[in-house]
């Protein structure tokens, strides 16, 4: 089975552009450069296909997730950025780790005014089966998620985890990853989540984890992933929905960006 990894990534740049290198288990695939800030989209309404919204009667996902005031804080808006990989499975083994050269700064003395920071707003692996046909199948499954995990509601808890479930099973954008900083007294290492800003240079890394013979990236935050998963987000809407991102699909090229 044949996968897609998709980057979707925001940054702000000071001085020198930041250096990436991408590896999955210990081959690189990728190395690149961001020499300009990567912004947000403004109005991602503007970038959704809804065919398979409108078939399936789905429409109102839109406003529910992107409309202001939504379950999209201000913050983690939807990148203009991506880079999207073909990855065969036998490939998919250890862990995803994106090496981040970073540390432009005008750091002095103990005072620091400006820095660049990066996010990685959506780090995803998907099977390629479900983009075909500008992602039908993946809006037929998240149709059938929906209906499942409304079965499974559960009153807020703040011990959640004494019963069992914990809310950050996402799919198939990785909802938090762990970050190693070396030789770096500004910033700590530990586990970070997909809406955070980070400076400096450092190695994000996610787990690759198998259940009903598909991959994804699994919870850095347990052993071993539990409880329904939460799929409506803006990451997983904008994955199946955003029109650049299904033109690079279909196409099978490597990367794209999108415009207001």
């Amino acid at each position: 089975m044949d996968y897609f990894l998709v980057l979707g990534i925001r940054y702000k740049k000071y001085k020198n552009p930041a250096e990436i290198d991408l590896y999955i288990g210990d081959r690189c695939i990728d190395s690149f450069s961001l020499d300009q800030d990567c912004t947000h989209v403004t109005d991602m309404h503007k970038h959704v296909e809804t065919h398979w919204l409108e078939k399936y009667s789905k429409v109102k996902w839109l406003d529910k997730i992107y409309a202001t005031g939504s379950i999209m804080p201000e913050g983690e808006e939807m990148p203009k950025f991506y880079k999207v990989y073909s990855v065969d499975s036998r490939a998919l083994e250890g862990k995803i780790k994106i090496d981040v050269r970073n540390s432009n700064n005008d750091w002095t003395n103990g005072f620091m005014q400006n820095t660049s920071l990066i996010k990685f707003s959506i780090v995803a692996l998907l099977p390629k089966w479900l983009t075909y046909n500008r992602c039908e199948k993946f809006i037929q499954m998240l149709v059938r998620l929906e209906k499942f995990n409304e079965k499974f509601v559960f009153p807020f808890d703040a011990n959640i985890n004494s019963i069992g479930l914990w809310r950050g099973n996402t799919w198939p954008s990785a909802e938090s990853f762990n970050v190693e900083y070396t030789n770096d007294k500004r910033n700590s290492s530990g586990i970070y989540d997909q809406s955070m800003w980070l400076g400096g240079s450092f190695t994000a890394e996610f787990i690759i984890r198998q259940r009903h013979k598909v991959k994804y990236i699994g919870s850095v935050r347990k052993d071993k992933d539990i409880g329904k998963l939460e799929v409506f987000n803006p990451e997983t809407l904008t994955l199946a929905t955003c029109r650049p991102l299904l033109n690079i699909y279909n196409e099978n090229q490597r990367s794209n960006s999108t415009k207001d």
